[in-house]
Parts: C-alpha cells; structure tokens; sequence
C-alpha cells in the first residue's frame, strides 16, 4: 500500500514540473511581449507610467531568465502575475472610458 502513494507522488511531481517548465515558458514570452511593447511605446513618445514599468518587469524578467535559469520559474509565474493584472487594468479602463454616442 505504502508503494502505491510513492508512485502516485512520483507521478504528481513529474506533472507538477512538466507545468511548472510551461509556465515558466508562458511567462517569459509574456514578459518578452510586455517589454516590447512597453519599449515601443517609449520610443514612439506615447507612454506613461506603467509602460516604464513594463519594460522594467519585462527586462528584469528576461535578464534573470538568461543569467538565473534557476529562479526563471519563479520569476515567470510573478512575471505572469503582473502582466495578468496590469491586462485587467487595461480591459477596465477600456470599458469605463466614456464613450460619445453622437456628435454635434
């Protein structure tokens, strides 16, 4: 019996890293996207505040992803977080905006 969970164990944690390397990839091409956008808009003059911030985040992500691959995976889901926030943040700001039915 005692062997049966030590290979249902075994058998979750490979799962459990086969998501874990997905997520870390997902997260780091997110952080790729976001940090060229953000680096697009500062180029062009039509940022803000959070666009520094993306390529903040974006860069640092991609920076510890080369140089750390051990903390990628970490890096990756804080990265994904962020990016899933500030992509909530714009989809709200997008729909409050006021919108002109008519003109004048």
């Amino acid at each position: 019996m005692t062997a049966q969970y030590g290979s249902r164990l075994e058998n979750l944690a490979a799962q459990g890293s086969v998501m874990a390397k997905g997520a870390s990839r997902i997260g780091l091409v997110g952080a790729a996207t976001g940090f060229g956008i953000g680096a697009l808009n500062i180029a062009t003059g039509n940022h803000g505040f959070l666009d520094v911030m993306d390529v903040s985040v974006g860069g640092l992500a991609l920076y510890i992803a080369v140089f750390n691959p051990i903390g990628a995976t970490t890096v990756a889901a804080m990265v994904t977080t962020y990016f899933i926030c500030r992509m909530i943040y714009d989809f709200n700001v997008e729909i409050n905006k006021p919108q002109k039915l008519y003109d004048r």
